[in-house]
Parts: structure tokens; C-alpha cells; sequence
């Protein structure tokens, strides 16, 4: 009820209804996750969509909110061409960054992955409990990501720093309390990763929708003042 599209992922639909407005072109999003980006998309009036995810009960999710999409259950690359690649969230999770770019279908790239420089690790000098092996293997900076997609084939790279996103203002809080009272772990079992959420999913999304009158303002000071927010925006053609 309380699901907000991430500010990569509702950029990325925005950019793809603007530039591609063959509502039948082909799109393959790779580890889905909740699939938000995906019903979006089909909100939009677009017919030839597929994904890819692990998670057998996100799967089952996306299925019944989304039948329309056609899903491969396995985070393995996909073996046919797309007009666009998506993967929102992935490229840390993966042991081989480049080898994981070049196996990519040729075409245009959407992508988001964390910012090593953010917010919340500018000002502790710490990184987040899920930022950490053996969830996620990798942290990227702005030159570093580039100079990635660059070997890996790419042109046309746009790496974008975001500004601090409201609604993520509570998230590194909340983590901290999860992982401290044994809610969460620090896993790479990705199915225990997305159950790790659940218990606590509801009451977060209730905290971040109550705290919007103040996390907004800070969110926007925040910025002002240089703060960078959790991911990177990229896009990128091959």
C-alpha cells in the first residue's frame, strides 16, 4: 500500500516512456525484486516485458499483480536480444562486475547500484549492516563505474549522483535496528534476504509514511548542502 517507486526506477520509466514510445518494444528487467518497476511499465501500456528473479515467492507475487510479464526464475542472463536491459539494485550483488556488464544483451542499459560516497557513509564514516559480504561484494564510486562500463563495451554513459530521497531518510535506522535485534541477517541466500524483510516491512513503510512532514525538509536541506543520496542513476548503450 505504502510502496514508493525508487527515484531510479520511476526515472527510468519517465525516460523510456519519453524515448521509446513503442508501447511494443522488448524489455528484460533482471532481478525484479518486488516488480514495481515492471507494473509500472504495464501501467504505461507496454506489452513486451520480461524479468528475471531468484526469489520463488517474488515470482509468485509478480505472476498474480502482473501476468502479462514474462518471467525467467533464475538470475541467469537472459539468451534472446531487448530493445532496453534494466537492473536496479544488482550489479553488488554479483562476484564478477564486468563479465556480468558484457553478458548483457546489446542495446540500452538502465541500472541503479548504490553510491559508496552517500549520505548516510559521508557523515558516520560507516557502511549500512546490508552493505557488507556476503549480500552484497562490491561498492562502487562515480569514476570507478564508469570507467566499468566503459570496459565492459558501453558508450554513451550517463552516471548520475542523486540527491537524499525523502522516504529513505529512516531506512538506515531501521536497518540498524533490524540486523541489532536479529531480524535481519547479513546473508547471500538471496530467498533469505527478501524474508529477512518481511516482519518488519509493514511497521517501516507505517514510520516513513508518519515521518514524510519532516523527512522531507531534511531530505531537501540535505541536498542543498551536498549530501548525496543511497544509488546512482545510469544509463548507457551498446
Amino acid at each position: 500500500m505504502f510502496d514508493i517507486l525508487d527515484r531510479p526506477k520511476a526515472m527510468a520509466v519517465e525516460t523510456i516512456k519519453g524515448r521509446f514510445p513503442d508501447r511494443d518494444i522488448s524489455l528484460v528487467d533482471i532481478g525484479f525484486g518486488r516488480g514495481e518497476f515492471l507494473k509500472s511499465l504495464v501501467q504505461a501500456g507496454y506489452t513486451n516485458l520480461t524479468g528475471t528473479e531468484s526469489s520463488t515467492p517474488m515470482i509468485k507475487k509478480l505472476a498474480l499483480e502482473a501476468p502479462a510479464v514474462k518471467v525467467i526464475s533464475a538470475w541467469g542472463l537472459p539468451q534472446k536480444d531487448y530493445t532496453i536491459t534494466t537492473c536496479f539494485e544488482v550489479l553488488e550483488h554479483v562476484e564478477d562486475p564486468l563479465q556480468f556488464l558484457k553478458d548483457l544483451p546489446e542495446g540500452n542499459l538502465f541500472l541503479s547500484t548504490p553510491n559508496a560516497n552517500r549520505w548516510w557513509v559521508s557523515l558516520t564514516g560507516l557502511y549500512e549492516p546490508w552493505d557488507e559480504p556476503p549480500s552484497h561484494l562490491h561498492r562502487f564510486k562515480k569514476e570507478a563505474l564508469e570507467e566499468l562500463l566503459e570496459d565492459a563495451g558501453y558508450s554513451r554513459i550517463l552516471v548520475r549522483e542523486l540527491p537524499v530521497d525523502f522516504h529513505r531518510i529512516l531506512q538506515p535506522f531501521s536497518t540498524w535496528l533490524a540486523f541489532k535485534s536479529k531480524i535481519k541477517t547479513n546473508t547471500k541466500n538471496y530467498e533469505t534476504v527478501r524474508g529477512n524483510k518481511i516482519p518488519i516491512a509493514s511497521i517501516y513503510r507505517l514510520a516513513r509514511v508518519a515521518s514524510y512532514p519532516i523527512s522531507w525538509p531534511v531530505a531537501k536541506v540535505m541536498s542543498h548542502f551536498g549530501c548525496r543520496g543511497e544509488s546512482f542513476y545510469v544509463e548507457a548503450w551498446k
